[in-house]
């Protein structure tokens, strides 16, 4: 059975997207509701030229919000429904908050009740449209792997007892995982190899970026001894430049030292390897609060820059910007 390409992640876009027109035109039904004034659905989505600046600049907000906070770069397939649920709910209340102070609070009423029911009402249309189009594709994705439709080419490198555990343990329990071996790299050719009785060789270790190239790897696990720990730096080095997942058998993690991050433990065999310095939530923090703070210092000092230019062009002849 020909396997199934995984999900590209404009579908987690156009879910959100969609999601977020749709909780957006509820809500602004609810919002007329809760302020108990006359509704008119034909001058609301038809006549309302404000209504429709908004239902085309809120699902943006949320697209730039989203994408800020790391949730387009991690593959769909990778994405557990558990922790999505999670993630959703506190992106979910951290934009609700951005709009409910930019768009909601000048709204006229006498009660201030209304501020909490329109504050509360947004939150759950917008985070139970989301997670339930995430969760949609979530299950599809989960149930394409389960039935194999859906399978992620793996390469082990390694020639020893270890290499041959991993395969053993991979085909009884981490199917459900997609997972499909491809094939070997051992880093011995002349030793004894167990794995040549359930795979095929596919070259040496100087052959690697090519066949993950051509077998397109998604998976490489590195089974290797603690006395080949150089071989394994080496090879976290190559690999750190391809767009593939790498593992290791859990005895390699005292080589680590701080170089690489050890993420998500899949049971007690595979430690996924984080190769950059910070663990991807904390890359998402920074780079929301470096768009953040950019704007507004870029705010707070656009009137003294406007001044440096006038007094520069006042107090000098020519150019103002060489």
């Amino acid at each position: 059975m020909k396997s199934l390409k995984p999900l590209n992640i404009i579908w987690y876009v156009c879910s959100d997207v969609i999601a977020a027109i749709i909780a957006w035109s509820v809500f602004a039904i609810v919002r007329i509701s809760l302020l108990k004034e006359p509704l008119n659905f034909e001058e609301l989505f038809l006549k309302n030229v404000a209504f429709h600046a908004t239902v085309i600049i809120v699902p943006l907000f949320w697209i730039i919000f989203y994408s800020l906070t790391g949730t387009y770069r991690e593959p769909l397939y990778k994405k557990s429904r558990l922790n999505e649920f999670t993630r959703t709910f506190i992106a979910v209340l951290i934009g609700c908050l951005l709009i409910f102070f930019i768009l909601i609070l000048n709204d006229h009423t006498q009660h201030y009740t209304y501020y909490y029911s329109a504050f509360f009402s947004f939150i759950a249309l917008q985070f139970f449209l989301t997670y339930t189009g995430r969760l949609f594709i979530l299950q599809k994705i989960k149930s394409d792997l389960i039935s194999g439709r859906l399978r992620l080419p793996t390469l082990i490198i390694g020639n020893n007892n270890a290499a041959v555990k991993v395969y053993k343990e991979i085909e009884k329990n981490f199917k459900a995982l997609g997972y499909e071996m491809a094939g070997y790299i051992p880093t011995e050719i002349h030793q004894k190899n167990g794995l040549s009785k359930w795979l095929k060789p596919l070259g040496t270790l100087e052959d690697l970026e090519p066949v993950i190239d051509d077998k397109s790897i998604r998976v490489v696990i590195i089974a290797l001894d603690k006395k080949q720990s150089s071989i394994t730096e080496n090879l976290l080095d190559r690999l750190s430049e391809k767009d593939v997942e790498i593992k290791l058998v859990p005895n390699t993690l005292d080589i680590l030292a701080g170089s690489v991050k050890a993420g998500n433990v899949l049971g007690a065999m595979l430690i996924e390897i984080q190769t950059g310095l910070m663990p991807q939530w904390q890359q998402n923090i920074k780079r929301l609060l470096d768009v953040v703070f950019s704007l507004v210092a870029f705010v707070l000092l656009t009137p003294f820059l406007i001044f440096i230019i006038l007094r520069t062009k006042l107090s000098s002849k020519g150019a103002i910007i060489y």
